[in-house]
């Protein structure tokens, strides 16, 4: 299959990811950027404390992002469902 633009399944730009304590927010990770095509796959690997699990939460949509913006089927993320995301996104965690 051809990479073009209405392949594209999974894409950030410029996301932020972290948590907000009382107002104050506290970036782990700043200026994702990537692109997943239709049946790709990808894996993230690091070192603990790098903010895997946070990107994880943010890309299923149960945390917001600090910043930036996620399409899922070259949609924001926030107008898809619970239902829509379940069926989209999977994660496997080892």
């Amino acid at each position: 299959m051809k990479n073009t633009p209405s392949h594209i399944a999974l894409d950030t730009k410029n996301l932020s990811i972290g948590y907000t304590v009382k107002k104050q927010q506290n970036c782990i990770a700043k200026d994702i950027n990537f692109t997943l095509f239709k049946g790709e796959l990808a894996s993230i690997v690091g070192v603990n404390g790098i903010g895997k699990s946070t990107l994880l939460r943010t890309l299923g949509n149960i945390q917001p992002s600090l910043a930036g913006t996620i399409l899922l089927n070259n949609t924001s993320l926030e107008q898809h469902s619970n239902k829509e995301l379940a069926s989209e996104i999977s994660v496997v965690l080892t």
